[in-house]
């Protein structure tokens, strides 16, 4: 006889740090709650989680910042479903449930854990109560929320084919704006230029996201070099997988603005010169081989001076 529990994890999106949640548990900044969060302004004693048959009923303990369920604020109790985005003042985790089958052989309570195929395992883990999976695994304003799955492949810099531009364009990957050329088209006389990126709608690409800050980063051109800078965002940009505050990008790069992915195009002509500028550089920096020569030649001097003053 064939039996199916459902586990409940809670996926970090600025970590992808998972939590299991297998009973009633605290979230907050005390050192006494079962998921400790100092970063942000959490409450000492933020939310309550509680798994049911349902899902993941959370509940907010009048926290000072608020709890969020896929951008809703929580009052009372509100189910949380697979997929959904969980939000304590600004720190967000994912909600991904899980499937595991326990194999009843001899008839009595006694579990059989052995090793399953890989297709038989992705086939289980993909079923889910209808009540728990979210239709589409969309939140309820229409941003779809990725599980464990996407947000492994979510940092992943697949070695695939780079598009060739003539124009800078940021082209984004997953939803909300799957599909969407953003043209970086700098002015002729402009030495630099700036584009802003955020949730916010004065953003040149707004990105409607709870995971993406107002004013989350900004891309900035300076001749040969393209750069991303984070704008202390509340869940970070990442360049293929790496996490910073500034980054220099090169054609093809990956880049992830909280949970929403993109990809940078750079023209021809950009690239020819970004890879001249770091081959000058690498030149300057190498030392020339004449150079120890001269130090010791000079020391030698030196040291002859010195021996002749000494005997004279």
């Amino acid at each position: 006889m064939n039996t199916t529990t459902y586990n409940c994890q809670l996926i970090s999106v600025a970590d992808k740090q998972s939590f299991a949640v297998t009973q009633e548990m605290i979230v907050g900044r005390g050192d006494q709650c079962d998921l400790i969060i100092k970063l942000g302004q959490t409450s000492r004693k933020h939310a309550r989680l509680s798994p049911g048959a349902e899902g993941l009923w959370v509940e907010d303990l009048q926290s000072s910042n608020g709890t969020f369920v896929d951008g809703k604020a929580v009052i009372g109790k509100v189910l949380a479903k697979h997929g959904s985005l969980l939000k304590f003042d600004t720190v967000c985790y994912n909600v991904v449930f899980e499937s595991q089958h326990d194999n009843d052989i001899s008839g009595d309570d006694t579990t059989v854990v052995g090793d399953k195929s890989e297709d038989e395992s992705a086939k289980r883990a993909s079923t889910l109560p209808p009540s728990w999976a979210m239709e589409r695994e969309q939140a309820v304003d229409g941003t779809q929320i990725l599980g464990a799955s996407g947000i492994a492949g979510l940092q992943a810099n697949q070695a695939t084919k780079v598009e060739k531009v003539s124009i800078a364009t940021l082209v984004g990957l997953s939803a909300p704006i799957e599909g969407k050329r953003f043209i970086l088209k700098p002015d002729v006389d402009a030495d630099a230029a700036e584009w802003s990126i955020g949730r916010g709608e004065a953003s040149f690409v707004c990105i409607d996201h709870p995971s993406v800050s107002s004013n989350h980063a900004q891309l900035i051109s300076d001749g040969n070099r393209w750069k991303l800078v984070d704008l202390v965002s509340a869940n970070g940009t990442f360049v293929n997988g790496n996490k910073g505050l500034t980054t220099f990008l090169k054609s093809g790069d990956k880049v992830c603005f909280g949970q929403v992915e993109c990809q940078i195009l750079l023209p021809i002509e950009v690239q020819a010169r970004q890879s001249t500028t770091v081959k000058r550089e690498a030149t300057t920096k190498k030392t020339s081989p004449l150079k120890p020569l001269l130090i010791g030649a000079t020391l030698l001097a030196a040291i002859a001076v010195v021996l002749a003053l000494a005997f004279k």
